[in-house]
């Protein structure tokens, strides 16, 4: 699957609005502490696996 673009807004932790165009094979998310890289990482996630966050599944599963 190749993503032509993603833009994001308000998902999770992350409130501003992000826009990408990534044009590579590969992708590096880097940033401080805080900063949204893994809400950005979740929402990539959310949308390829139709709604379903890996290693946020648990947490409403009734699992734990």
């Amino acid at each position: 699957m190749r993503i032509k673009s993603i833009n994001l807004s308000w998902f999770r932790g992350a409130s501003e609005n992000v826009s990408l165009i990534p044009d590579c094979k590969s992708m590096v998310v880097y940033g401080l502490n805080g900063s949204g890289k893994s809400s950005f990482i979740d929402a990539v996630e959310y949308l390829v696996n139709k709604g379903k966050i890996g290693h946020l599944s648990h947490e409403y599963s009734g699992a734990r």
